[in-house]
């Protein structure tokens, strides 16, 4: 079984920098470890293929990171954004090319629908140029 880490390697991301990389993350460790345990299986699903069910696997966040991301809408909509980019990343091969205009926060299913829309191929932008 795959274990995918609950990590963002800013340099793979020409949308997203350390910083942003970094804060997303923590945000996810925090939702995390509120409701589940370190690994925890997932089911990614795309399109008519059968669901991959890997396991995602991070670090107890501290408790500055917890401090940090005490108000739970914000934590949740940062983490779910960090976990999609984890799953776009390792399933599709993507990668964040630009921060989303205006799109607001949803903990919906359609959240890695959206975060794709911002995401190209690794190795190229949204306009298909080579990076």
């Amino acid at each position: 079984m795959a274990v995918w880490q609950l990590h963002l390697r800013s340099a793979m991301h020409p949308g997203l920098d350390e910083a942003r990389a970094n804060a997303l993350c923590a945000s996810a460790r925090v939702c995390m470890d509120r409701h589940h345990k370190s690994p925890t299986k997932l089911s990614v699903t795309r399109d008519e293929e059968p669901a991959a069910e890997p396991e995602l696997a991070w670090s107890e966040p501290t408790q500055t990171e917890r401090n940090a991301n005490a108000n739970q809408r914000d934590a949740t909509c940062d983490g779910a954004y960090a976990v999609a980019l984890v799953c776009l990343e390792s399933q599709m091969n993507l990668v964040a090319v630009a921060r989303a205009e205006d799109l607001g926060c949803s903990a919906s299913p359609g959240l890695a629908t959206r975060a794709a829309r911002y995401s190209a191929t690794r190795g190229h932008d949204a306009q298909g140029d080579v990076l």
